[in-house]
């Protein structure tokens, strides 16, 4: 037989291509799509969103999430880093010691906020995760099975989870001053 004869393969589906987002995972973050790709969308815009945080707030929180994970960039270059950077080329940039600097009055002014405010700025937790790490999880069991994972503590109104997003929103007028 021929190539000409033979049957075509059928295309598989764009949606069948696409691994899904596991339960376990999506129970951690909230995720955006854009056609077959999937992100995470960052806690903090998932708050704004919400309307959970003003826009200042925001602005906040989000300018001492790029300076901490700017400072912890390693302050070396290695041999795939073709960026551009002032003097020999030896220690850390001007952009580095820069962050260092601004993460340290930013989480100076933060005092026991620091905690929360780089898990959900820095570590993309969502408030849900970072109470479960602070006061431990229990079991929600529904009809016989374990359907998720609950931080200890009260729920509902003033529950561990509104209390960490004050404790949010008080870290981010911390900085805005």
């Amino acid at each position: 037989m021929g190539k000409a004869t033979q049957p075509r393969k059928a295309r598989k589906q764009p949606g069948a291509l696409r691994d899904d987002v596991t339960p376990e995972r999506a129970n951690h973050n909230e995720f955006g799509s854009a056609g077959m790709a999937r992100s995470v969308v960052p806690p903090i815009l998932a708050l704004f969103r919400r309307g959970d945080l003003t826009e200042g707030e925001y602005v906040a929180l989000h300018y001492y999430g790029q300076q901490a994970t700017l400072a912890q960039a390693p302050s070396t270059r290695d041999s795939c880093d073709f960026s551009v950077r002032g003097g020999e080329g030896f220690g850390p940039s001007l952009a580095i010691q820069s962050a260092k600097k601004e993460t340290s009055r930013l989480e100076g002014l933060l005092g026991a906020l620091k905690g929360i405010a780089f898990a959900v700025c820095v570590e993309d937790k969502s408030l849900t995760r970072w109470a479960i790490d602070q006061h431990g999880a229990r079991e929600r069991v529904k009809g016989g099975k374990v359907i998720e994972l609950v931080p200890r503590g009260k729920q509902g109104p003033l529950g561990v989870v509104d209390l960490a997003r004050w404790d949010l929103k008080f870290a981010a007028r911390r900085m805005m001053k």
